[in-house]
């Protein structure tokens, strides 16, 4: 079949316009999307390789951090961007391998919504509880959370997000009930688990180690399958009693699909350039991270198998949010609407506990911009019931709900 001659100009045009944006690519600054706030994993492993990258192209690579959704929200930005390479995301477990099993209406598909680029490092999960907290070992703890069940809790980086599974999963072998508490990235909810508004928390080493190292932290077990040079007298959770046990995260580039391939394979190459010099492993190894040079194919199958390696765990453990109605999607703006919410703002904000719906006074709302959550709604005052801690989220009128155990 022939081609009509302007279809057939207009392709041709395309094809040189494209063949020419990979011959000067970049040709203006790099945005590199980070689903998360400053101060997280993903933020502080970003701005080393941004770095790095600044350098080798002589163009500025600008992190640009979009939080939310437990990665979702900056991912789908990165998902529906121009293919031209000058737009990219800084993805991890829980955007490319978690999110499609447990947000069943994500705005993005992890294989077919980006080009793989480069795998970048992987980084363990630390284990760690308040410098108060009694617990000095992981036997310990599980003592302390069986003794007083959906007592004390955890922060995360958001629902989905790889410390929120690390935990659920931790919850679910161990046998523990945990109330989680998502904010809109690490760095706030590590804020809080140094000043006692949290107890546990479970994520990167980048962000917990300085603390540890300080005192103000106490670190307990790593989620590597065996001990790392980085931290070796630190045990894994696997020799602390739960054989098996590997929660790692991973982190790694992507671009939009259809981005050229020489586009991805000069950013690959001077990604894994900047992996294999001395500055970057060192600073890399010294927060307990392991570069992981690898081709864009390497990476796109890691992708692929770690989300099948961890959608029956995920499904065995319940962890499932569901969303929609009017209510932000990822996040309860019922609050203390609902009885879940209330459960939260109990020991989020004492001197509020009591007060009338909707008169919640400065102490919860500031409460509330910690945890990443927007202005109290003022629906439904008794709201749903929820029985337990678990982790399977359900849309009501007045936000979501919890329900069936995790």
């Amino acid at each position: 079949m022939r081609l009509p001659a302007a279809l057939a100009t207009t392709l041709v045009l395309c094809g040189a316009a494209v063949c020419a944006a990979a011959e000067t690519f970049p040709n203006r600054p790099v945005r590199i999307v980070v689903p998360f706030t400053p101060g997280g994993t993903t933020d502080i492993v970003a701005r080393a390789i941004g770095q790095e990258l600044t350098r080798s192209f002589g163009q500025s690579f600008v992190i640009d951090n979009r939080p939310g959704a437990g990665g979702s929200i900056g991912a789908e930005i990165v998902a529906k961007a121009a293919p031209d390479g000058h737009t990219l995301l800084m993805g991890h477990i829980g955007t490319l391998a978690l999110n499609p099993t447990i947000y069943p209406k994500l705005g993005y598909d992890p294989i077919s919504s980006f080009a793989p680029v480069a795998w970048v490092a992987r980084v363990p999960n630390i284990l760690v509880v308040n410098a108060q907290f009694p617990a000095r070992d992981v036997s310990e703890l599980v003592a302390h959370l069986k003794a007083r069940p959906g007592h004390y809790a955890y922060g995360s980086g958001g629902n989905g997000s790889a410390a929120h599974i690390a935990v659920e999963y931790f919850k679910h072998v161990s046998g523990t009930d945990v109330l989680h508490v998502p904010y809109k990235g690490t760095a706030p909810s590590v804020t809080d688990l140094i000043a006692g508004q949290i107890q546990i928390g479970f994520t990167g080493a980048p962000a917990l180690m300085p603390h540890v190292a300080a005192g103000s932290l106490r670190a307990l077990a790593i989620s590597s399958p065996r001990r790392i040079a980085a931290f070796p007298d630190l045990p894994t959770v696997a020799e602390s009693g739960y054989p098996g046990f590997d929660a790692d995260q991973w982190y790694g580039v992507v671009a939009p699909n259809g981005t050229p391939t020489d586009i991805v394979a000069n950013l690959n190459a001077a990604i894994n350039t900047a992996l294999g010099q001395d500055a970057l492993k060192t600073r890399l190894s010294s927060e307990g991270a392991e570069p992981m040079p690898a081709t864009p194919a390497e990476f796109g199958r890691l992708i692929a198998s770690e989300i099948e390696r961890w959608r029956p765990i995920l499904k065995v453990a319940n962890v499932r949010i569901e969303y929609g109605g009017r209510h932000d999607p990822y996040n309860c703006h019922a609050f203390r609407g609902c009885r879940l919410c209330r459960r939260r703002a109990g020991w989020l904000s004492h001197r509020t506990r009591n007060l009338p719906h909707g008169r919640q006074g400065t102490g919860l709302a500031r409460s509330r911009r910690a945890m990443g959550l927007g202005a109290p709604c003022h629906g439904n005052p008794q709201g749903p019931r929820s029985a337990s801690s678990n982790t399977r989220l359900e849309t009501v009128k007045c936000g979501p709900r919890l329900t069936g155990r995790a």
